[in-house]
């Protein structure tokens, strides 16, 4: 995303905020990313049963577009 020029504000991984990843700020919570970058699209890379969880937090944040973007993820336990 970075490469083709979009402006990434933040990104969000609980338990990761104050980190960097290429340049980009990490935010523990959706919320954060918000009040402290200006986040207003958020686009989740996650396996599908988590996207659910995701979007909502997003919602809740006041994210109005939300980009999905489900994998599978197959466990081998």
């Amino acid at each position: 995303m970075l490469a083709c020029g979009t402006n990434v504000v933040a990104g969000v991984s609980p338990g990761k905020g104050g980190q960097e990843v290429h340049g980009v700020p990490v935010c523990d919570t959706v919320q954060e990313a918000v009040d402290l970058h200006g986040a207003n699209v958020s686009v989740l890379f996650l396996p599908a049963r988590f996207v659910l969880d995701g979007a909502i937090e997003a919602m809740e944040a006041g994210i109005e577009l939300i980009v999905v973007v489900p994998s599978i993820f197959r466990s081998t336990i």
